[in-house]
């Protein structure tokens, strides 16, 4: 079999995403906060029921009953009340979308299963959490795809084990997996894809597809926008092939116009429904929410205990790493995946909320984990040409799998992972620990450890 290594390798990846969702932590079949459609992700979510079920996408009335009945939230958050009286959801349009074919086929099913088809019964639950692994399985397929276009089958075979073992992707796809990141991570593993075969014989078809990618990642997170970096600089390395993009630029510009118009008309969506609930074509439905342009949270987002990304998700490292690996070697990927990330990681923590709620590590990084592949795996292919570099790279990434596992466990049914109150002492006094003291906890109320005598 042609590249077995890597079909083995998305096989155990699949087979475990779904044992972790159905066996170790199935959200779709716990209650309240708990739930599959809890919190943010029942933001995403409620347009559908609102405009399929209750008709009522401008009071959005159900909100009280639903919150009462099922408990998705602390509070309704879900959507405020705009000055034109009527209420705006807090979240874009983007990840109800993409949930739509999950939630038809769990209307269609409640009612002859015998449970209300009220949009959050169990049904709908089961619905949107198996869908979203299911996502995140064709994603990794396109990764696998995209990957093995300039790597070894080996190498693409250690980079999906990678991400799926040793990164908070494992999370965000497995059991929280209807977060917008997963749905992301896929949109960008097809937008490389198409990409890909846009250049190799440019039609108007992959130039659709393009433009709708592009435009329903924006339509999910607007900052994602930055998409369209991908297919303008994807394959670009020197100034002899950038001028070479822009010959091709010019002569293929009506495709070009195919993908816009389709991107455009997808982002426009969003002004339509702030328009029909509200009046005004433009809603910051975050309110009071906002970014810190000239003062990103940098450092905090890389390194805090809070919620740093290589604190809790240090096997990254090897990604970036890999850009030097990536500029020696295959330079036309390096411009692409190295700015597409840098501008990736100003604007994610140039967010207020640097550290994203209840967040694993960073789960604003998730996503751009389908770029970052790139970097990884030409790492992963450099550490492999030398015995002793592969075994240390091997035993380093066992570890961090390891560790990776761990706080997935201690994040949900273990209980030591401590959302939001993260700091140094403890995350320092319950590392790899399955227990930890009863006061281990009065730790998360100061920032120094006590290491002497009582």
């Amino acid at each position: 079999m042609k590249n077995h290594l890597s079909i083995y390798a998305w096989l155990v990846a699949a087979a475990f995403l779904l044992v972790v969702n159905l066996f170790y932590y199935p959200k779709w079949k716990l209650p309240g906060a708990e739930a599959a459609i809890s919190w943010d992700v029942s933001g995403y979510y409620f347009y559908l029921p609102a405009i399929f079920i209750y008709k009522d996408l401008k009071k959005v009335g159900f909100r009280e009953d639903v919150h009462q009945k099922y408990q998705p939230a602390g509070s309704p958050y879900q959507a405020f009340q705009h000055e034109s009286g009527n209420y705006v959801m807090k979240y874009s349009a983007g990840m109800a979308v993409q949930y739509l074919p999950f939630f038809l086929v769990a209307h269609a099913l409640a009612a002859p299963l015998g449970y209300p088809a009220d949009g959050f019964s169990r049904p709908y639950q089961v619905a949107i959490s198996l869908g979203s692994v299911l996502v995140a399985i064709l994603g990794l397929w396109f990764m696998r795809w995209v990957l093995l276009q300039y790597f070894k089958d080996r190498v693409v075979a250690v980079t999906l084990l990678i991400l799926v073992f040793a990164t908070n992707y494992l999370d965000y796809s497995a059991i929280n997996g209807a977060m917008t990141h997963n749905y992301l991570f896929t949109l960008y593993a097809l937008l490389i894809w198409a990409t890909i075969k846009f250049y190799e014989r440019p039609t108007y078809f992959k130039a659709l597809a393009i433009g709708l990618l592009i435009g329903l990642a924006a339509l999910t997170r607007p900052t994602e926008l930055i998409a369209v970096l991908i297919p303008v600089l994807w394959g670009g390395g020197s100034g002899r092939q950038a001028r070479e993009r822009l010959a091709f630029f010019g002569h293929h510009w009506r495709k070009l116009a195919v993908a816009a118009v389709a991107c455009i008309a997808v982002g426009s969506i969003q002004l339509l429904y702030w328009k029909y609930v509200s009046g005004d074509w433009i809603v910051y439905s975050y309110q009071d929410q906002g970014f810190s342009w000239l003062k990103p949270h940098i450092r905090n987002g890389l390194f805090s205990y809070r919620a740093g990304w290589l604190m809790y998700t240090p096997v990254m490292g090897f990604a970036l790493l890999g850009f030097i690996t990536l500029f020696r070697q295959q330079r036309p990927l390096f411009w692409a995946t190295f700015l597409f990330s840098l501008l990736f990681i100003y604007i994610a923590f140039a967010w207020d909320i640097w550290w994203y709620g209840g967040s694993l590590g960073q789960r604003s990084m998730v996503q751009a984990y389908a770029v970052l592949a790139v970097p990884l795996a030409s790492f992963v292919a450099w550490a492999g040409r030398r015995s002793w570099t592969a075994y240390l790279f091997a035993a380093l990434c066992l570890f961090f799998a390891y560790a990776n596992l761990w706080w997935t466990h201690q994040a949900h049914r273990g209980g030591l992972f401590a959302s939001e109150q993260m700091n140094r002492p403890y995350f320092q006094r319950i590392f790899l620990r399955n227990e930890a003291p009863e006061d281990v906890s009065k730790l998360l109320d100061t920032d120094e450890l006590f290491e002497g005598e009582r």
